[in-house]
């Protein structure tokens, strides 16, 4: 019996032997892929990383360059608005200055009292070319002659509003110098053109032939600021 056991017990270690063997070599051929596996998973890994640390440092990339941008703008924004408020608060403030010295002005003088004091601020020439006419006498000029008037004024630290009563229309908006200029049986045009403290009021469009004969028409008051005798000028064309 004994002899009996020790036999299976020898075949079964037998068996046993021939399955470990069998078992190893299945393991060996199993493990000899192994290596190449790590080393393909480690890859797939590092790309991986790779491709997210790409990813994070272009989004990074990006949020920088956006927020440099957006400050960046912002920030010309800011300086733009900011002169926009201080150019306006200089307006105003020059406004408000110019009301109240109005307002106060109003109350201590009469408007006649501030038009004979502004009126001398304000000075008015009736021009053939660059020559002033410094009468209402007879003139004789040429076909392409050009006529003018010019204003001119001083300059002054009052106001606007004050300084406006002493001129020509006493600063009146619906009135103009045009109101006060005329020339018999022509058709003409008055332009002005303002640079600085003096406004020319250039006859335009006027049609002239040699020999004949028109006269300009003043009002009474640019009859007086020109220093003429007359209101009508007679002119002779050459």
């Amino acid at each position: 019996m004994p002899i009996e056991l020790n036999g299976e017990n020898n075949d079964k270690k037998i068996e046993e032997k021939n399955y470990e063997g069998n078992a190893y070599g299945a393991g060996y051929k199993e493990n000899s892929h192994k290596p190449r596996i790590l080393k393909s998973t480690k890859r797939i890994i590092f790309s991986i990383v790779l491709i997210l640390s790409v990813i994070f440092s272009g989004s990074f990339l990006f949020v920088k360059t956006e927020t440099y941008f957006y400050t960046k703008n912002q920030t010309k924004d800011f300086i733009a608005k900011a002169g926009e408020i201080a150019e306006d608060l200089k307006n105003n403030l020059a406004a408000k200055n110019d009301q109240f010295i109005t307002e106060n002005l109003n109350t201590l003088f009469t408007k006649d009292d501030m038009y004979v004091f502004s009126y001398n601020l304000w000075s008015y020439g009736l021009y053939i070319n660059n020559t002033k006419i410094n009468s209402s006498s007879p003139i004789t000029i040429n076909p392409g002659d050009r006529i003018s008037i010019i204003e001119s004024r001083k300059e002054s630290s009052l106001p606007p509003a004050f300084i406006s009563l002493g001129n020509l229309t006493r600063g009146d908006v619906n009135d103009s110098l045009s109101n006060h200029f005329a020339m018999s049986k022509k058709t003409y045009k008055l332009v002005a053109k303002t640079i600085g403290l003096k406004t020319t009021y250039t006859v335009e469009g006027l049609s002239l032939k040699s020999g004949e004969t028109f006269n300009i028409l003043l009002s009474v008051q640019l009859e007086t600021r020109l220093g003429f005798e007359r209101d009508t000028i007679v002119v002779h064309v050459r």
